[in-house]
């Protein structure tokens, strides 16, 4: 009898252990795949983040297709915008666009877009239930324009007296990311189940204004960049948050859902992996 019950205990103990899955670089793009990713932009009530914890069951099968993107995986050798991305080294081309990507043992980082750099953690490595991580301020945006909208009567104000003149502007965009890893389990979306781990991303993004005022007075001492009074252009903070789901399955080799929340926390819209089988839309 007591072999018996340590047998069930056993099995069970190692159900649980199976379940704690992790997700290194070796389970995500690599040159030569094609991505299926779907898009729900209406999805039904029943689907919900769920609770944080282990061995959850997240239910997503009645997820409908209201658009469908195809993204293959390349080397960013002979892209056209490889210059202005040295350090990327794998490439997804969707459609016309084409995204440039680092990956490495320690996290997947966006690069930057066709020819626009746009540095930024997009997916820390390797995923475990419990991991927890941030990273940031990320300054993602640094612009300057002539200036074409700010009188230079308002260079005094906003020097308090040290310039004169308004000649530039510049937009500063800063990006803060935290990463929770809160729960694991198995997730079921219409292309089957797959054990997963939850992954919570909350962006934070800061977009500020300067002026570069010079002064024309006291021989330039009062030159410089000031930032741009809130009573004119206020600084901006948007909030982006979504859980994510990924897996180590090699059939995978991306997330399997992605639900993207309102600034109320609903869900607003979803991605999720679709195999290549599909032949029909929701128009």
């Amino acid at each position: 009898m007591k072999t018996r019950i340590l047998t069930i205990l056993l099995s069970v103990f190692s159900v649980f252990t199976f379940s704690q899955i992790t997700v290194t670089d070796a389970d995500i793009l690599g040159i030569g795949d094609v991505i299926y990713q779907a898009y729900d932009d209406m999805p039904s009530s029943s689907i919900t983040a769920g609770n944080a914890g282990a061995n959850q069951s997240w239910d997503f099968s009645s997820l409908n297709i209201s658009e469908l993107d195809t993204m293959i995986i390349i080397s960013p050798v002979g892209t056209p915008f490889e210059a202005f991305h040295p350090t990327a080294n794998i490439c997804i081309e969707d459609e016309d666009e084409y995204i440039y990507i680092n990956k490495s043992s320690s996290g997947v980082n966006l690069v930057g877009f066709d020819d626009i750099p746009y540095p930024q953690l997009i997916l820390p490595l390797p995923l475990t239930y419990g991991f927890s991580t941030s990273v940031g301020p990320v300054t993602i945006m640094d612009s300057s324009m002539v200036n074409m909208f700010v009188p230079d009567s308002l260079a005094v104000l906003i020097t308090a007296g040290q310039a004169q003149t308004i000649d530039s502007i510049k937009i500063v965009i800063a990006s803060t990311t935290w990463f929770n890893v809160d729960a694991y389990g198995s997730v079921t979306i219409p292309m089957g189940t797959f054990e997963a781990l939850r992954l919570k991303a909350d962006d934070i993004t800061t977009t500020d204004y300067f002026v570069y005022c010079t002064d024309t007075l006291f021989g330039g001492a009062g030159s410089n960049w000031y930032p741009m009074p809130q009573m004119f252009i206020a600084s901006e903070v948007e909030t982006n948050s979504s859980f994510q789901f990924w897996s180590n399955d090699p059939l995978v080799k991306f997330a399997l859902v992605q639900l993207y929340l309102d600034s109320v926390g609903n869900i607003e819209d979803v991605d999720f992996l679709e195999s290549s089988g599909v032949n029909s839309i929701i128009e």
